[in-house]
């Protein structure tokens, strides 16, 4: 059985840490970013480093499917698992600390957890992302296409 004290020095360490959910909590006035920036250019330090933070959660290429697919519908960890092919442990792992960061929750549905997305801003950060991204390969073919006609 785990060491209760140890989670809570973990939870407490983790929570030191910035997240996804501190952004969207912590909107503080800014400083300027240089002399004369409108009011829009200006952010302060915690904000940056909460949304450095959010990146770094979400720069895990396995905890990035997990939210991308959590943003699609609710999911149980055997449906997460079979879904990127990693095993249940390893989702599990990204899954914990995507929930500390408060990005993800989990609902109890008989003995079975299902895993959301509770953070909208970070759901709408990776669609955007993967969106954007797959607009861009699909054009990619199309444009290399084009030049091998033309040449």
């Amino acid at each position: 059985m785990p060491d209760p004290r140890r989670r809570e020095q973990t939870i407490k360490r983790l929570s030191q840490r910035p997240t996804c959910g501190n952004l969207s909590r912590r909107r503080q006035e800014g400083v300027p970013v240089a002399a004369g920036q409108s009011p829009e250019a200006r952010v302060s330090e915690q904000l940056i480093q909460d949304t450095a933070g959010m990146f770094a959660m979400l720069s895990a290429t396995v905890r990035l499917h997990l939210v991308w697919l959590l943003s699609l519908g609710e999911r149980d960890v055997g449906t997460l698992a079979e879904e990127t092919g990693q095993s249940m442990a390893t989702v599990s792992h990204h899954l914990g600390k995507l929930k500390l960061a408060g990005v993800v929750d989990a609902r109890r549905d008989g003995r079975r957890q299902v895993y959301y997305v509770s953070d909208v801003l970070a759901q709408q950060v990776v669609r955007l992302a993967v969106e954007s991204n797959a607009a861009t390969l699909d054009e990619a073919p199309r444009r290399r296409g084009r030049r091998s006609a033309n040449g």
